[in-house]
Protein backbone atom coordinates (compact mmCIF):
# COMPACT_ATOMS: atom_id res chain seq x y z
CA UNK A 1 0.00 0.00 0.00
CA UNK A 2 1.23 3.26 -0.90
CA UNK A 3 1.62 5.80 1.65
CA UNK A 4 0.93 9.42 0.28
CA UNK A 5 3.08 12.57 2.15
CA UNK A 6 1.20 15.01 3.62
CA UNK A 7 2.26 18.36 4.23
CA UNK A 8 0.69 20.57 6.56
CA UNK A 9 1.49 23.49 6.15
CA UNK A 10 -0.39 26.78 6.09
CA UNK A 11 -2.56 28.16 2.40
CA UNK A 12 -0.29 31.53 3.26
CA UNK A 13 3.22 29.90 3.33
CA UNK A 14 2.28 27.20 0.41
CA UNK A 15 1.55 30.32 -1.66
CA UNK A 16 4.67 32.29 -0.52
CA UNK A 17 6.70 29.43 -1.50
CA UNK A 18 5.30 28.78 -4.82
CA UNK A 19 5.06 32.49 -6.02
CA UNK A 20 8.64 32.07 -6.11
CA UNK A 21 8.13 29.39 -9.16
CA UNK A 22 7.95 30.40 -12.73
CA UNK A 23 4.05 30.44 -13.36
CA UNK A 24 4.04 27.73 -15.48
CA UNK A 25 5.85 25.78 -12.84
CA UNK A 26 3.34 27.20 -10.13
CA UNK A 27 0.42 26.03 -12.38
CA UNK A 28 1.92 22.07 -12.16
CA UNK A 29 2.08 22.31 -9.01
CA UNK A 30 -1.55 21.52 -8.54
CA UNK A 31 -1.11 17.88 -9.38
CA UNK A 32 0.55 17.41 -6.21
CA UNK A 33 -2.51 17.55 -4.33
CA UNK A 34 -6.09 18.28 -4.34
CA UNK A 35 -5.55 21.22 -1.51
CA UNK A 36 -2.50 23.05 -3.25
CA UNK A 37 -4.76 22.98 -6.92
CA UNK A 38 -5.64 26.83 -7.75
CA UNK A 39 -3.10 28.05 -4.69
CA UNK A 40 -1.17 29.96 -7.78
CA UNK A 41 -3.63 32.21 -7.93
CA UNK A 42 -3.10 33.62 -4.69
CA UNK A 43 0.24 34.05 -5.04
CA UNK A 44 1.73 37.53 -4.16
CA UNK A 45 4.22 37.64 -7.06
CA UNK A 46 3.86 36.35 -10.51
CA UNK A 47 7.00 35.39 -13.09
CA UNK A 48 5.76 35.17 -16.30
CA UNK A 49 8.17 33.52 -19.06
CA UNK A 50 7.13 33.39 -22.58
CA UNK A 51 10.24 31.51 -23.57
CA UNK A 52 8.89 28.30 -21.05
CA UNK A 53 6.03 28.50 -23.43
CA UNK A 54 7.88 27.84 -26.64
CA UNK A 55 10.10 25.24 -27.77
CA UNK A 56 13.49 26.92 -28.06
CA UNK A 57 14.66 27.37 -32.08
CA UNK A 58 18.00 26.10 -31.13
CA UNK A 59 16.34 22.46 -30.69
CA UNK A 60 14.68 23.20 -34.74
CA UNK A 61 16.69 21.80 -37.57
CA UNK A 62 17.42 25.38 -39.01
CA UNK A 63 16.42 27.91 -36.15
CA UNK A 64 17.76 30.84 -39.02
CA UNK A 65 14.38 30.09 -41.26
CA UNK A 66 12.63 31.71 -38.18
CA UNK A 67 13.53 35.01 -40.03
CA UNK A 68 11.77 34.25 -43.21
CA UNK A 69 8.04 35.19 -43.25
CA UNK A 70 7.76 32.41 -45.76
CA UNK A 71 8.89 29.29 -43.99
CA UNK A 72 6.90 26.95 -42.60
CA UNK A 73 8.69 27.34 -39.06
CA UNK A 74 7.95 31.58 -39.18
CA UNK A 75 4.44 30.63 -39.94
CA UNK A 76 4.88 27.99 -36.57
CA UNK A 77 6.23 30.08 -34.42
CA UNK A 78 3.70 33.16 -35.51
CA UNK A 79 0.93 31.05 -34.07
CA UNK A 80 2.91 29.72 -31.13
CA UNK A 81 3.61 33.30 -30.14
CA UNK A 82 0.11 35.02 -30.85
CA UNK A 83 -1.24 31.75 -28.41
CA UNK A 84 1.26 32.50 -25.57
CA UNK A 85 0.33 35.96 -25.75
CA UNK A 86 -3.31 35.12 -25.16
CA UNK A 87 -2.17 32.47 -22.53
CA UNK A 88 -0.71 35.73 -20.33
CA UNK A 89 -3.61 37.61 -20.41
CA UNK A 90 -5.50 34.63 -19.37
CA UNK A 91 -3.64 34.27 -16.63
CA UNK A 92 -3.59 37.19 -15.21
CA UNK A 93 -7.57 37.72 -15.68
CA UNK A 94 -7.31 34.25 -13.68
CA UNK A 95 -4.91 35.69 -10.53
CA UNK A 96 -7.40 36.02 -7.73
CA UNK A 97 -5.65 37.73 -4.73
CA UNK A 98 -3.96 41.28 -4.43
CA UNK A 99 -0.49 40.88 -6.21
CA UNK A 100 2.57 43.18 -4.81
CA UNK A 101 5.14 41.99 -7.70
CA UNK A 102 5.16 40.76 -11.36
CA UNK A 103 8.11 39.89 -13.97
CA UNK A 104 7.71 39.13 -17.75
CA UNK A 105 10.27 38.04 -19.54
CA UNK A 106 9.07 37.90 -24.07
CA UNK A 107 9.97 38.41 -27.44
CA UNK A 108 10.29 41.18 -29.86
CA UNK A 109 7.57 40.18 -30.85
CA UNK A 110 5.14 40.71 -28.19
CA UNK A 111 6.28 44.28 -28.42
CA UNK A 112 5.05 45.07 -31.73
CA UNK A 113 1.68 43.06 -31.67
CA UNK A 114 1.04 45.81 -28.26
CA UNK A 115 1.03 42.92 -25.77
CA UNK A 116 2.88 44.27 -23.33
CA UNK A 117 0.99 47.66 -23.34
CA UNK A 118 -2.29 45.53 -22.66
CA UNK A 119 -1.02 43.31 -20.12
CA UNK A 120 0.82 46.08 -18.23
CA UNK A 121 -2.50 47.96 -18.64
CA UNK A 122 -4.51 44.94 -17.11
CA UNK A 123 -2.62 45.27 -13.94
CA UNK A 124 -2.68 48.65 -13.63
CA UNK A 125 -6.76 48.49 -13.72
CA UNK A 126 -6.92 45.15 -11.93
CA UNK A 127 -4.13 44.88 -9.69
CA UNK A 128 -3.77 48.35 -7.65
CA UNK A 129 -1.34 47.22 -4.85
CA UNK A 130 1.27 46.22 -7.49
CA UNK A 131 4.52 47.59 -6.59
CA UNK A 132 7.51 45.94 -8.43
CA UNK A 133 7.40 45.42 -11.98
CA UNK A 134 10.19 43.98 -14.53
CA UNK A 135 9.62 43.94 -18.30
CA UNK A 136 12.31 42.12 -19.95
CA UNK A 137 12.64 41.21 -23.53
CA UNK A 138 14.92 38.73 -25.17
CA UNK A 139 15.39 36.84 -28.59
CA UNK A 140 15.10 33.74 -30.04
CA UNK A 141 17.43 31.06 -28.70
CA UNK A 142 19.13 29.45 -31.80
CA UNK A 143 22.21 28.23 -29.90
CA UNK A 144 23.78 32.26 -29.64
CA UNK A 145 25.18 33.80 -26.57
CA UNK A 146 22.76 35.63 -24.87
CA UNK A 147 24.86 38.66 -24.85
CA UNK A 148 24.97 38.69 -28.21
CA UNK A 149 21.53 39.34 -28.82
CA UNK A 150 22.15 42.90 -27.40
CA UNK A 151 23.18 43.42 -31.42
CA UNK A 152 19.48 43.10 -31.81
CA UNK A 153 18.25 45.92 -29.78
CA UNK A 154 18.09 47.88 -32.82
CA UNK A 155 15.55 45.58 -34.30
CA UNK A 156 12.67 46.82 -35.93
CA UNK A 157 10.08 45.65 -33.76
CA UNK A 158 11.82 47.18 -30.40
CA UNK A 159 12.08 50.24 -31.96
CA UNK A 160 8.52 50.73 -33.40
CA UNK A 161 7.31 50.69 -29.51
CA UNK A 162 6.05 49.68 -26.84
CA UNK A 163 3.74 52.85 -26.76
CA UNK A 164 2.57 52.91 -23.01
CA UNK A 165 -0.20 54.66 -21.95
CA UNK A 166 0.47 57.72 -20.16
CA UNK A 167 1.05 57.08 -16.27
CA UNK A 168 0.95 53.34 -16.67
CA UNK A 169 4.10 52.99 -13.71
CA UNK A 170 2.29 55.05 -11.54
CA UNK A 171 1.85 53.95 -8.14
CA UNK A 172 5.18 51.53 -8.53
CA UNK A 173 7.92 51.51 -6.12
CA UNK A 174 10.45 49.29 -8.70
CA UNK A 175 10.54 49.30 -12.01
CA UNK A 176 12.97 47.20 -14.44
CA UNK A 177 13.32 47.38 -18.17
CA UNK A 178 15.75 45.05 -20.52
CA UNK A 179 16.41 45.14 -23.93
CA UNK A 180 13.98 48.16 -24.32
CA UNK A 181 13.31 51.10 -26.44
CA UNK A 182 11.97 53.96 -24.62
CA UNK A 183 10.38 56.63 -26.51
CA UNK A 184 8.33 58.79 -24.42
CA UNK A 185 8.73 59.43 -20.44
CA UNK A 186 4.34 60.03 -20.57
CA UNK A 187 4.38 56.89 -19.27
CA UNK A 188 6.31 57.54 -16.34
CA UNK A 189 3.77 60.60 -14.61
CA UNK A 190 2.71 60.20 -11.62
CA UNK A 191 5.68 58.70 -10.09
CA UNK A 192 6.96 61.41 -8.41
CA UNK A 193 6.60 60.18 -5.17
CA UNK A 194 6.55 56.44 -5.18
CA UNK A 195 9.30 54.95 -7.54
CA UNK A 196 12.24 54.58 -5.29
CA UNK A 197 13.99 52.11 -7.50
CA UNK A 198 14.68 52.41 -11.26
CA UNK A 199 16.73 50.08 -13.87
CA UNK A 200 17.36 50.26 -17.47
CA UNK A 201 19.55 48.01 -19.14
CA UNK A 202 20.69 47.41 -22.78
CA UNK A 203 17.70 50.15 -23.25
CA UNK A 204 17.62 52.68 -26.58
CA UNK A 205 16.24 56.00 -24.93
CA UNK A 206 17.01 59.75 -26.18
CA UNK A 207 18.70 62.59 -24.34
CA UNK A 208 14.89 63.74 -23.98
CA UNK A 209 13.45 60.92 -22.81
CA UNK A 210 15.72 60.08 -20.33
CA UNK A 211 15.99 63.73 -18.98
CA UNK A 212 12.44 63.50 -18.87
CA UNK A 213 11.98 60.32 -16.78
CA UNK A 214 14.88 61.45 -14.29
CA UNK A 215 12.92 65.18 -13.57
CA UNK A 216 9.68 63.03 -13.19
CA UNK A 217 10.91 60.36 -11.00
CA UNK A 218 11.78 63.10 -7.83
CA UNK A 219 11.99 60.30 -5.15
CA UNK A 220 14.56 57.85 -6.50
CA UNK A 221 16.81 56.24 -4.06
CA UNK A 222 18.26 53.83 -6.61
CA UNK A 223 19.26 54.13 -10.27
CA UNK A 224 20.82 51.65 -12.42
CA UNK A 225 21.84 52.82 -16.62
CA UNK A 226 23.51 49.98 -17.71
CA UNK A 227 24.91 48.80 -21.17
CA UNK A 228 22.71 51.38 -23.13
CA UNK A 229 22.20 53.45 -25.91
CA UNK A 230 20.35 56.49 -27.91
CA UNK A 231 21.28 59.64 -25.24
CA UNK A 232 24.79 61.89 -25.36
CA UNK A 233 24.51 63.39 -22.32
CA UNK A 234 23.95 61.95 -18.61
CA UNK A 235 22.49 64.89 -15.92
CA UNK A 236 21.47 63.36 -12.69
CA UNK A 237 19.94 66.03 -10.48
CA UNK A 238 18.62 64.40 -7.57
CA UNK A 239 18.87 64.99 -4.07
CA UNK A 240 17.16 61.81 -2.89
CA UNK A 241 19.35 59.17 -4.66
CA UNK A 242 21.17 57.03 -2.52
CA UNK A 243 23.06 54.01 -5.41
CA UNK A 244 24.01 54.95 -8.84
CA UNK A 245 25.51 52.62 -11.09
CA UNK A 246 26.72 53.46 -14.64
CA UNK A 247 28.06 50.82 -16.98
CA UNK A 248 29.68 50.87 -20.34
CA UNK A 249 27.55 53.77 -21.49
CA UNK A 250 28.29 56.06 -24.62
CA UNK A 251 27.49 59.59 -23.26
CA UNK A 252 30.08 62.42 -24.17
CA UNK A 253 28.62 64.12 -20.53
CA UNK A 254 28.00 63.04 -17.66
CA UNK A 255 26.90 65.18 -14.90
CA UNK A 256 26.03 63.80 -11.30
CA UNK A 257 24.67 65.83 -8.48
CA UNK A 258 23.41 63.59 -5.72
CA UNK A 259 23.77 64.73 -2.02
CA UNK A 260 23.02 61.75 -0.34
CA UNK A 261 24.85 58.83 -2.02
CA UNK A 262 25.78 56.14 0.40
CA UNK A 263 29.34 54.39 0.07
CA UNK A 264 30.50 55.77 -3.38
CA UNK A 265 32.57 53.03 -4.04
CA UNK A 266 29.94 50.88 -4.20
CA UNK A 267 27.67 52.46 -6.51
CA UNK A 268 30.54 53.28 -9.62
CA UNK A 269 32.84 50.95 -10.38
CA UNK A 270 34.98 53.96 -11.93
CA UNK A 271 35.11 55.14 -8.64
CA UNK A 272 37.36 51.95 -7.58
CA UNK A 273 40.16 52.09 -10.38
CA UNK A 274 43.70 52.92 -9.24
CA UNK A 275 44.72 52.73 -12.63
CA UNK A 276 43.27 53.55 -15.91
CA UNK A 277 44.92 51.88 -19.58
CA UNK A 278 42.82 53.29 -22.76
CA UNK A 279 43.57 52.39 -26.42
CA UNK A 280 42.36 55.82 -27.63
CA UNK A 281 43.56 58.60 -30.32
CA UNK A 282 43.90 62.37 -28.42
CA UNK A 283 43.48 63.64 -31.80
CA UNK A 284 40.05 62.83 -32.26
CA UNK A 285 37.44 65.25 -30.37
CA UNK A 286 34.93 62.36 -29.19
CA UNK A 287 37.37 60.40 -28.15
CA UNK A 288 38.89 63.06 -25.52
CA UNK A 289 35.67 64.23 -24.75
CA UNK A 290 35.10 60.49 -23.71
CA UNK A 291 38.55 60.75 -21.72
CA UNK A 292 37.64 63.77 -19.71
CA UNK A 293 34.25 61.98 -18.54
CA UNK A 294 36.58 59.09 -17.25
CA UNK A 295 38.58 61.46 -15.35
CA UNK A 296 36.00 63.00 -14.05
CA UNK A 297 34.16 59.62 -12.70
CA UNK A 298 37.25 57.66 -11.81
CA UNK A 299 38.19 60.31 -8.61
CA UNK A 300 41.12 57.74 -7.48
CA UNK A 301 43.06 57.38 -10.56
CA UNK A 302 47.16 57.50 -9.69
CA UNK A 303 48.07 56.00 -12.96
CA UNK A 304 47.01 56.75 -16.58
CA UNK A 305 48.09 54.96 -19.35
CA UNK A 306 47.32 55.55 -23.01
CA UNK A 307 47.87 53.94 -26.72
CA UNK A 308 47.51 55.85 -29.69
CA UNK A 309 46.79 54.00 -33.39
CA UNK A 310 49.89 53.49 -35.54
CA UNK A 311 47.88 55.19 -38.36
CA UNK A 312 45.86 57.79 -38.02
CA UNK A 313 42.18 57.83 -39.36
CA UNK A 314 40.79 60.02 -42.02
CA UNK A 315 37.50 60.77 -40.22
CA UNK A 316 38.89 62.18 -37.22
CA UNK A 317 36.54 64.74 -35.09
CA UNK A 318 39.38 67.79 -34.99
CA UNK A 319 38.64 70.87 -32.92
CA UNK A 320 40.41 72.33 -29.97
CA UNK A 321 39.62 70.68 -26.47
CA UNK A 322 42.07 70.41 -23.75
CA UNK A 323 43.66 73.88 -24.15
CA UNK A 324 40.03 75.18 -22.97
CA UNK A 325 39.58 72.97 -19.93
CA UNK A 326 40.26 73.28 -16.41
CA UNK A 327 41.52 70.70 -14.24
CA UNK A 328 39.37 67.61 -12.80
CA UNK A 329 39.61 66.49 -9.47
CA UNK A 330 41.16 63.41 -10.54
CA UNK A 331 44.15 65.41 -12.57
CA UNK A 332 44.35 68.19 -9.92
CA UNK A 333 44.78 65.78 -6.55
CA UNK A 334 45.33 61.88 -7.77
CA UNK A 335 47.25 61.46 -10.85
CA UNK A 336 50.59 60.20 -9.94
CA UNK A 337 52.36 58.41 -12.95
CA UNK A 338 51.39 58.92 -16.71
CA UNK A 339 52.42 56.98 -19.98
CA UNK A 340 51.71 58.17 -23.42
CA UNK A 341 52.55 55.50 -26.32
CA UNK A 342 52.60 56.68 -30.05
CA UNK A 343 53.02 61.02 -29.24
CA UNK A 344 53.75 62.27 -32.29
CA UNK A 345 53.89 65.93 -31.35
CA UNK A 346 50.35 67.25 -32.93
CA UNK A 347 48.21 70.16 -31.35
CA UNK A 348 45.90 68.41 -29.31
CA UNK A 349 48.59 65.36 -27.98
CA UNK A 350 50.96 68.44 -26.69
CA UNK A 351 47.91 70.72 -25.05
CA UNK A 352 46.67 67.43 -23.27
CA UNK A 353 50.07 66.98 -21.46
CA UNK A 354 49.93 70.33 -21.04
CA UNK A 355 46.75 70.05 -19.32
CA UNK A 356 48.62 67.29 -17.14
CA UNK A 357 51.41 69.48 -16.38
CA UNK A 358 49.51 72.64 -15.46
CA UNK A 359 47.23 71.19 -12.93
CA UNK A 360 48.28 68.10 -12.16
CA UNK A 361 50.18 68.96 -7.94
CA UNK A 362 50.54 65.13 -7.64
CA UNK A 363 52.13 64.13 -10.55
CA UNK A 364 55.42 62.23 -10.01
CA UNK A 365 56.47 61.21 -13.61
CA UNK A 366 55.12 61.35 -17.44
CA UNK A 367 56.32 58.84 -19.46
CA UNK A 368 56.03 59.77 -23.53
CA UNK A 369 56.84 57.46 -25.80
CA UNK A 370 57.67 59.08 -29.32
CA UNK A 371 57.99 59.11 -33.27
CA UNK A 372 61.20 59.98 -34.54
CA UNK A 373 59.96 63.56 -36.39
CA UNK A 374 61.08 67.26 -36.47
CA UNK A 375 58.02 68.19 -34.62
CA UNK A 376 58.14 65.74 -31.92
CA UNK A 377 62.02 67.28 -31.47
CA UNK A 378 60.48 71.06 -31.53
CA UNK A 379 57.13 70.19 -29.18
CA UNK A 380 59.29 68.26 -26.69
CA UNK A 381 61.17 71.20 -25.70
CA UNK A 382 58.82 73.39 -24.95
CA UNK A 383 57.16 70.84 -22.75
CA UNK A 384 60.35 70.44 -20.68
CA UNK A 385 60.14 74.18 -19.92
CA UNK A 386 56.56 74.03 -19.35
CA UNK A 387 56.33 75.71 -16.02
CA UNK A 388 54.56 72.55 -14.10
CA UNK A 389 52.44 72.34 -10.92
CA UNK A 390 54.19 69.39 -9.09
CA UNK A 391 57.59 70.18 -7.71
CA UNK A 392 58.25 66.34 -7.70
CA UNK A 393 57.26 66.23 -11.65
CA UNK A 394 60.04 64.29 -13.99
CA UNK A 395 59.03 64.17 -17.92
CA UNK A 396 60.75 61.23 -19.57
CA UNK A 397 60.89 61.01 -23.74
CA UNK A 398 61.63 57.47 -25.32
CA UNK A 399 62.45 57.82 -28.66
CA UNK A 400 63.01 55.46 -31.98
CA UNK A 401 66.20 57.04 -32.76
CA UNK A 402 69.98 56.74 -30.43
CA UNK A 403 70.76 60.09 -31.72
CA UNK A 404 67.66 61.72 -30.64
CA UNK A 405 68.07 59.63 -27.29
CA UNK A 406 70.97 61.03 -26.70
CA UNK A 407 70.18 64.74 -27.99
CA UNK A 408 67.39 64.33 -25.37
CA UNK A 409 69.57 63.20 -22.43
CA UNK A 410 71.80 66.47 -23.18
CA UNK A 411 68.85 68.75 -22.61
CA UNK A 412 67.76 66.88 -19.57
CA UNK A 413 71.07 67.65 -18.04
CA UNK A 414 70.77 71.18 -19.22
CA UNK A 415 67.68 72.08 -16.99
CA UNK A 416 68.21 69.50 -14.46
CA UNK A 417 67.53 72.16 -11.80
CA UNK A 418 64.27 73.05 -13.51
CA UNK A 419 62.79 69.18 -13.80
CA UNK A 420 64.33 66.12 -11.40
CA UNK A 421 64.49 62.63 -12.91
Amino acid sequence: MKRRCQINLPDELLSFIISKLPIDEAIRTSVLSHRWRGLWRYTRHLEIDVNRMIMPLSQKNNPLDARDPGSALWQEMKTKLTRSGLTVLLLLARHRAYLDSCSFTHFPYSIACGEVTSWVKYLKKNKKGLKKMSLKCEFFDIGRNSESAVDELIAKENLNGPHFAAGVFSGLNSLQFVNYSLGSSSPFKGCTKDLKSLVLKFVWVVDETLDGILKICEALESFSLLKSLGFKKIQIKNPNLKFLQLQSLQAHDIVISCEKLEDPLKSNIFLTLRKLSLDMNLNDLFESRLLLSFLKLCTRVETLEITQPVLQCHGLIRGHFWGYRDGCECVRHKLKWVKLRGFEGQREEVNFLKHLITYGKNLVNIRIICSNTPIVSAEMEKLLYLSSASSKLSISFIFNSNNIVQELHNRQIARALLIQF
